[in-house]
């Protein structure tokens, strides 16, 4: 495991002590800084996992944060609407220059098992959504943002694959396997037909996302 950056403490809960989150914004990069790597993501996305394997393979990023090296599960200039709940962060990759993007894609039906607990008693712009709707919607944004640029981390069978043939593009070696979280707080999925009986704009862009990123419907 790398040492631990300045200005930065263990997450709460993460017993292996392998992410970690910044404690004093004013030791993170200035922006406009040009760092090694940014990953794209949203919560529950796969982000948590591939920032521990980053670490644990050498590279200083941060979860929600910003590291030397760079940055995992950033935003990219959301729209305010986009960026509710008090467990979002909102670290913008625009903010930065980066010499390699990646985002991660996981399907939106599995982050949304999960995304939705996010917004379980927030304040809303959408009264009387069902709060995966909400998740959802949360995912289209966050992918409709990504630079086309970005390199496709898909989080489904192909991940490891995926970002071992990343890494060799920036000239690391992943130490070990990819560890799997917990998913607490979930619920059974909803479905294709729920989503557009309930929200046909969203669904009907989140379909094209999905079938953009060639992921399992």
């Amino acid at each position: 495991m790398p040492g631990r950056p300045s200005g930065t403490v263990v997450r709460r809960g993460d017993p292996k002590g392998g992410v970690f989150y910044s404690s004093n914004r004013g030791k993170h990069p200035p922006k406009g800084s040009r760092l090694t790597l940014g990953v794209l993501g949203t919560p529950c996305g796969g982000t948590f996992a591939t920032a521990a394997w980053l670490r644990q393979s050498g590279l200083n990023v941060v979860h929600e944060g910003v590291g030397s090296d760079g940055i995992v599960c950033g935003f990219w200039g959301l729209p305010e609407w986009a960026r509710h709940g008090r467990n979002l962060r909102r670290v913008r990759l625009s903010d930065y220059e980066f010499d390699h993007l990646w985002l991660l894609v996981r399907h939106p039906f599995k982050v949304s098992e999960t995304l939705w607990n996010v917004f379980r008693n927030q304040d809303s712009p959408w009264p009387g959504l069902d709060q995966q709707i909400k998740a959802m919607r949360f995912w289209v944004a966050v992918m409709e943002s990504a630079p086309d640029e970005a390199q496709v981390i898909h989080v489904d069978h192909r991940y490891e694959k995926d970002m071992r043939a990343a890494c060799a593009e920036l000239g690391i070696d992943l130490v070990g396997t990819t560890t799997r979280t917990s998913k607490p707080h979930r619920r059974p999925p909803i479905d294709w037909k729920f989503w557009f009986e309930h929200d046909s704009e969203f669904a009907e862009r989140g379909k094209k996302l999905v079938q953009h990123f060639d992921l399992e419907e």
